[in-house]
């Protein structure tokens, strides 16, 4: 927290670093005060760490400041970013700044063991889901990938020489609140190199045809990436390889 709330609401990043035997001790990242949340870190082709989080700016803001002005203030965050070098911790700049409270912070390898991050903008209309790609020392625009519907954060990974983007998105309107729709199915996009594809339901197929025998005729939903646990029983898990299809 920010240690004083009748100075400033908000609090700062903290981060510690393993060796592989013990932890460092905690330090603080300065410059971070603020309204933080969905916190994502890897470390980039450099072998640099890389963070990223959605920010808002809590100046001004005191435990005795009107609650609704503060959840305003909160909902108006961006997504940010700090480098972790030899030299130290970049000082936190915005990497977006897009209509709608960023949120669902995610970071993670892509094609050719490139970095992209990804965030969902939340709007009126829904929440829609951007990408940008780091070079090592900026990152490109924010793309948008999803427009609407997305559920949590996504996940990003490399498949076949080709950065793909996986979430969950409501599939029908709940009340009009696709937030928190109890259709929500698995999409995936992918980036070909200069765009993103049009997002797509997310299928599976399974390489070894005797994973479905020796599940005793257990199903996959491919449309909605859960599967029925059939003669396996509850708690039960079945392990097979997967071959991803492009949409």
């Amino acid at each position: 927290e920010s240690g004083d709330v009748t100075a400033e609401l908000g609090n700062t990043i903290w981060y510690a670093a393993y060796d592989g035997d013990a932890w460092s001790a905690p330090m603080t990242i300065g410059g971070t005060l603020g309204f933080n949340s969905d916190l994502s870190v890897c470390r980039d082709a450099d072998g640099d760490l890389v963070l990223v989080w959605a920010h808002a700016d809590s100046t001004g803001y005191t435990i005795t400041s009107d609650a609704d002005t503060v959840f305003a203030a909160q909902a108006d965050s961006n997504l940010w970013y700090a480098e972790l070098t030899g030299g130290g911790w970049s000082a936190p700049a915005q990497m977006a700044d897009l209509a709608g409270t960023a949120a669902n912070a995610v970071i993670g390898h892509g094609a050719s063991d490139g970095l992209w991050a990804a965030w969902t903008e939340e709007l009126d209309a829904g929440n829609a889901l951007y990408a940008a790609a780091w070079d090592g020392g900026a990152w490109s625009s924010a793309v948008s990938v999803a427009s609407s519907g997305i559920q949590g954060a996504a996940t990003v990974i490399g498949v076949g020489g080709q950065t793909m983007l996986l979430w969950a998105q409501a599939t029908e309107d709940n009340d009009g609140d696709d937030l928190h729709s109890e259709a929500a199915e698995l999409f995936s996009a992918t980036y070909s190199g200069a765009a993103w594809s049009d997002p797509g339901r997310f299928t599976l197929q399974i390489a070894d045809p005797e994973a479905t025998a020796l599940a005793g005729g257990t199903d996959v939903n491919a449309a909605g990436g859960q599967s029925d646990q059939g003669l396996l029983g509850a708690g039960a898990s079945l392990t097979f390889n997967l071959d991803l299809t492009l949409p």
